[in-house]
């Protein structure tokens, strides 16, 4: 067993790829459920958990340094480019995310429909 490997998500519903989205868009990739490999939050700059209800992955960046309880640990954020248009991230053109910057509207065959806008406080979420 590869340690490296631990929590790795390759595919959801039977498939590596979903029905919701083209291209690299498609593909499933991520951590299930944020299980990670040991270790790996002090050899990475970003980690990424596949949502299963946007049906696509959510990146997280690292943001710093902490300690909790007395323990060190390495803190990672939601990064910026998640819900960006093409704009701002051309590598989410296959997401057809053609409305403003920070809004992402998912009507997907995992039956979500996701709108966000940092502004407005955070995501508002419907889900069949």
């Amino acid at each position: 067993s590869d340690m490296g490997s631990l929590g790795r998500i390759e595919t959801w519903q039977s498939s590596s790829k979903n029905e919701a989205f083209e291209g690299e868009c498609g593909k499933v990739r991520g951590s299930a459920d944020g299980l990670f490999p040991p270790g790996i939050s002090h050899l990475t700059d970003s980690l990424q958990f596949y949502a299963t209800d946007l049906c696509r992955p959510l990146t997280f960046s690292r943001s710093g340094e902490d300690s909790l309880h007395g323990i060190s640990v390495t803190k990672f954020e939601l990064s910026e480019h998640n819900f960006a248009n093409t704009s701002v991230c051309p590598d989410n053109s296959c997401y057809n995310n053609n409305i403003p910057s920070g809004v992402q509207v998912t009507l997907t065959s995992c039956y979500v429909v996701q709108l966000r806008n940092p502004n407005a406080g955070g995501p508002i979420n419907a889900s069949r």
